[in-house]
């Protein structure tokens, strides 16, 4: 595509998502979203889906762990459903994102779908329907200091894991459904 990847330090195990196949639940206060971020979307199967409910605040979706994360995505091919909370401004966004005019640029710029919300949003990101981040409600550009991630929800045996990610999902899938298409 021309333009090379960002150059980042190789991602430490404990960001990466655990290879061993295991339910596993952690809360994040460390500080470092945008590693873990970095590591789930590592985890995401070539040709797979990432889902991503965001208001996109530029200092954390310009980091250079997320951007490199996502130039990754694109590069496998994987489709994103953008969910864009009410009040973003996409025409400033698709500008000012980094791996937003990285992927409008490549030749898979089809594989991402943004919607809009018509009311505020949780903020999600679901990598292939396996791995989860929840963020903490926040006011708007500050900071997430607070995420839980769920890896490998699809092998929890767990009644109320499976009825908590079934709930995510299905949430997920309504807000998308009842979005405004942008693009």
């Amino acid at each position: 595509m021309g333009e090379p990847i960002v150059s980042v330090n190789e991602l430490e195990a404990e960001y990466r998502v655990p290879n061993d196949g295991q339910y596993k639940l952690i809360k994040i206060t460390d500080g470092y979203a945008s590693k873990h971020i970095r590591g789930l979307l590592e985890a995401v199967e070539p040709n797979g889906q990432v889902s991503l409910s965001s208001a996109l605040t530029l200092k954390f979706h310009n980091d250079p762990d997320v951007l490199y994360a996502f130039r990754q995505v694109v590069d496998k091919g994987v489709t994103i459903r953008l969910l864009l909370d009410y009040n973003v401004d996409w025409a400033e966004k698709k500008e000012a994102v980094e791996w937003v005019k990285y992927f409008y640029a490549s030749p898979r710029a089809g594989n991402l779908v943004v919607k809009q919300s018509k009311e505020k949003l949780t903020h999600w990101l679901i990598v292939d329907q396996k791995h989860i981040r929840l963020e903490e409600p926040h006011p708007p550009d500050p900071q997430v200091t607070s995420n839980a991630i769920m890896y490998h929800v699809d092998k929890s045996t767990e009644e109320p894991v499976k009825l908590l990610v079934l709930a995510i999902l299905q949430t997920f899938e309504q807000r998308w459904l009842h979005s405004s298409v942008i693009k």
